[in-house]
């Protein structure tokens, strides 16, 4: 676990999720905060966002079952120019946990493309803005 994030913004626009809004909103007042930022995506938004890999392989759970049609979702804390969080600081945990949660890093993990923390399963990190050169710009 040795990679640190690039800010490529992939984990905050396509977020697979094995739960409705209401079964966040039911998992505390942070959770229920963090799920009023979150918009449903449809299969085209995901498409169209580049994260069709994200359709074509199915997202394990912690307990080990396989949902093959997790539900995808937007964060609105994503400022489109930054690649930033606009409420960092107050973060829920699994935004702060991302990608392996205090577990050992998964080969099967669902990374965008251009997340850094995919060096950490020996998987290539494509080119693309970051947080450093949209900031820059």
């Amino acid at each position: 676990m040795g990679a640190s994030c690039n800010g490529c913004g992939g984990c905050c626009e396509v977020i697979p999720l094995n739960a409705t809004r209401e079964e966040l909103e039911a998992d505390g007042p942070a959770m229920a905060a963090w799920a009023a930022h979150l918009h449903p995506l449809t299969r085209r938004q995901v498409m169209d966002r580049g994260h069709g890999w994200r359709l074509a392989k199915p997202m394990r759970q912690y307990d080990g079952a396989v949902e093959l049609f997790p539900r995808f979702w937007a964060c609105d804390l994503l400022d489109p120019v930054t690649r930033r969080c606009t409420d960092y600081d107050n973060r829920p945990q699994p935004c702060r946990g991302y990608p392996w949660y205090d577990a050992p890093p998964r080969r099967d993990a669902q990374l965008s493309p251009r997340c850094s923390y995919r060096a950490d399963i020996g998987q290539p990190v494509e080119l693309g803005p970051t947080r450093q050169e949209h900031h820059e710009s």
